[in-house]
């Protein structure tokens, strides 16, 4: 769920255990956080003018939050929707171009970076790390071509399918095509391994899933998703089959922060709230993408749909590690992304300290913690681009 996103598609229908320092002289060490999912790049070309530094014009993330919250690395995704015109290629570097236009302006507290060396190296160094992804391979032609204009871009993250089934694979949310991959998307998986892409199962059916992880040679990731076990009226939510079968490739189970995936009825009322305030903002006159239409969203739903909590998102990792073992579970917020459903208690990217917390409380020692916050995502990363070969991981 994309709130951003959404409500123009709606508008057009209407084992690496490290620690930072804790902020404000605590004695206490916070895991360092990689979050597997954030829309950075999506909301600096779709939102208000929003800095990336100090969060001035809003929005879940940014460098100063991060470093209260131990953020240190972020896959930021760059969204295709179904819905939009135009070529995806020029609509993707469009969204990479915005986020390297605010680091260049501030390489002081940004950074980029292409492999979990120098992600880490730059983490360490005080900076927030950002790295490319794209949601959604729609529009690939049959030769591929773009995958590795991809990663030529910095791309290290691909996922297959968004809401609506594509020439890749069918998704969760949509009519089934291919009954899983198709002929094509078996390809894109076989030439993502090959370039080092790590190829993201989110928003996937489950058929797909089971197919991939038949087809793939490098761990596979859901960057964020939920638990069907816990509510099932969600699509893109994985049951305890797909989550066993992306642990099984190697890969990783990545929990989002959005009630929508994490309470049972949520989406559906969900849906409907945001059609009525769509048409609300539609008939005052106030533009989507502004600072004042994202106030009055987030008020509307706080008045008529009860969001999920912290505690939510800690059953959702508890139910992950129960059945796949904590080494497959990670964070996949979808901050800047999911809006006004972000759980209660983790609104932005300063609040990843009080679900640590919630997880000790359910027994869960330091190793395991910080294997979730972070290391899970750094030590597989590393496996995706061993197995690519050198030449994927290091020229590039």
């Amino acid at each position: 769920m994309h709130w951003i996103t959404l409500t123009l598609a709606l508008g057009a229908l209407a084992g690496c255990r490290s620690f930072v320092a804790a902020d404000g002289g605590s004695d206490t060490a916070l895991p360092l956080v990689v979050d597997a999912h954030v829309h950075a790049a999506m909301r600096l070309v779709s939102g208000p003018a929003t800095s990336l530094v100090d969060g001035q014009g809003g929005g879940q993330l940014d460098a100063e939050r991060a470093r209260r919250g131990g953020l240190r690395i972020a896959f930021s995704a760059a969204l295709l929707g179904a819905w939009e015109d135009g070529d995806p290629e020029v609509l993707a570097q469009r969204q990479f171009a915005a986020v390297a236009a605010q680091q260049a302006a501030a390489p002081d507290r940004l950074a980029l970076a292409r492999t979990p060396d120098e992600a880490q190296a730059q983490a360490l160094g005080g900076r927030l790390v950002l790295v490319h992804a794209l949601e959604n391979g729609r529009d690939l032609d049959d030769d591929l071509a773009p995958l590795k204009r991809y990663r030529d871009a910095g791309v290290r993250m691909l996922s297959l399918v968004h809401s609506s089934s594509n020439n890749l694979a069918d998704s969760g949310g949509d009519a089934a095509r291919w009954q899983g991959l198709s002929p094509l998307g078996a390809r894109a998986i076989a030439e993502a391994n090959s370039l080092g892409l790590w190829v993201d199962l989110s928003h996937a059916s489950e058929a797909t899933i089971l197919a991939a992880a038949r087809q793939t040679r490098a761990p596979l990731i859901a960057s964020h998703t939920a638990a069907a076990a816990l509510v099932p009226d969600n699509p893109a939510n994985l049951s305890d089959t797909a989550i066993r079968a992306i642990a099984d490739s190697g890969g990783l189970v990545c929990v989002f922060f959005g009630s929508e995936a994490l309470v049972r009825g949520y989406l559906p009322q969900a849906r409907d709230i945001k059609r009525e305030v769509v048409a609300e903002l539609h008939a005052r006159g106030i533009d989507l993408s502004s600072q004042e239409a994202e106030a009055f969203a987030a008020a509307e739903f706080d008045r008529r749909l009860p969001r999920a909590s912290v505690a939510d998102v800690a059953d959702h990792i508890a139910h992950v590690v129960r059945i796949a073992g904590a080494q497959h579970a990670c964070l996949g917020s979808d901050f800047d992304g999911i809006g006004p459903t972000a759980a209660r208690g983790l609104e932005d990217v300063a609040a990843y300290p009080a679900l640590f917390d919630e997880l000790r409380r359910r027994g869960l020692d330091e190793n395991a913690i910080a294997a979730v916050a972070g290391g899970n995502l750094l030590r597989t990363w590393r496996v995706v681009l061993a197995r690519a070969g050198r030449g994927a991981a290091a020229d590039h």
